[in-house]
């Protein structure tokens, strides 16, 4: 019987980088609650000759990126950058791994909510979704098979 590996959420990676051709370096440790969501659009091609069950083929892919970042006032770091591309609607390179040389996906992201929470009684962090983008056609988004 062939051992079983599970991994934790809290070895997962995620990191951040400018928009461009270049892989992003900077960890993100202040990083909560990653969502890597993949779906994929269906497209019906039910026809008389289908078993009467629909049947479909898969469309394109969407990929959507949601995590909630911790707050760092700071003059650099991943906050800033992800902050700046928001409100600059610029992108920035994300690459979300299920650990440091796992499996995942990188590429050019633009951040399309970046959303701030600030509760009395806690920490401030933002819920951030980002979405696929390309800013430069040597650097699409892709999967990252593990190493």
């Amino acid at each position: 019987m062939a051992a079983v590996t599970f991994s934790l959420g809290k070895n997962a990676k995620l990191y951040v980088g400018a928009g461009g051709a270049v892989s992003p370096s900077t960890e993100v440790k202040r990083v909560t609650n990653v969502n890597l969501n993949l779906t994929r659009d269906e497209i019906d091609i039910s026809n008389r000759e289908s078993p009467d069950v629909k049947v479909f083929l898969a469309g394109q892919a969407d990929w959507e990126l949601t995590f909630d970042l911790l707050s760092d006032e700071g003059a650099t770091g991943p906050y800033k950058t992800i902050s700046d591309a928001y409100h600059a609607g610029s992108a920035v390179n994300l690459k979300a791994l299920s650990k440091a040389s796992g499996n995942g996906i990188e590429g050019s992201f633009i951040i399309t909510e970046c959303s701030e929470e600030q509760p009395m009684d806690g920490v401030i962090k933002a819920s951030v979704k980002a979405k696929p983008t390309i800013v430069d056609d040597t650097y699409l988004p892709k999967k990252v098979t593990a190493s």
